[in-house]
């Protein structure tokens, strides 16, 4: 285990707004985030080691034979997952953003991490993905929207649940007061809890 051994979490269906929190965090708080692996082709804007660590699926699955990965989802025939090298060899607290399968084995490994579920209206959700794909790629959005109920089934397992649905605002107070409980820390702007 790394020199921190306390770790935030965040997990939560596609649309939930869970981005936007993981930005509030990363801009307000020390906090270093986890950058995952995957198999899928770098987007356009994307970077290797900054939004993912990208590989291809024998090396992934390799790490997955030698222990080296604690959580991961294959999506769209495309393996995400977060590696072991990321979370114990790093002296910063870190932001893991997880899927609901990583999330349930992150806490039986790793018990003092705490895991915020970012809860969102289906109808609300929906809504937002609908709005952030222009309405294409009809296919995902209703695959990502068939994974919500598998998300839900992870509520109890988390140690806090904020909802989304509304208030961004009410949303950001809410993970700032969670940060301040359990990590002792503040918002490094006073403006970012207004």
């Amino acid at each position: 285990m790394s020199g921190v051994d306390k770790h935030l979490v965040l997990t939560g269906p596609s649309g939930s707004g869970k981005s936007t929190i993981v930005g509030y965090v990363l801009t307000g708080f020390p906090f270093r985030f986890c950058i995952s692996h995957t198999t899928r082709m770098p987007r356009e804007d994307e970077e290797d080691g900054v939004d993912y660590f990208f590989t291809t699926k024998e090396v992934f699955e390799e790490m997955i034979r030698n222990d080296e990965i604690i959580e991961y989802v294959n999506y769209n025939g495309n393996y995400y997952g977060t590696s072991v090298s990321q979370i114990d060899a790093d002296e910063d607290r870190l932001l893991l953003d997880l899927e609901y399968k990583g999330v349930l084995h992150c806490k039986e490994k790793y018990p003092g991490f705490v895991v915020v579920y970012i809860d969102c209206k289906k109808e609300i959700a929906c809504e937002r993905l609908n709005a952030r794909m222009n309405g294409k790629k009809r296919d995902e959005i209703e695959g990502r929207m068939r994974l919500y109920d598998e998300f839900g089934s992870i509520k109890d397992k988390c140690d806090y649940i904020i909802d989304n649905s509304n208030s961004l605002e009410d949303s950001k107070r809410r993970i700032a007061d969670i940060i301040c409980k359990e990590f002792g820390l503040h918002p490094r702007n006073s403006e970012l809890t207004q």
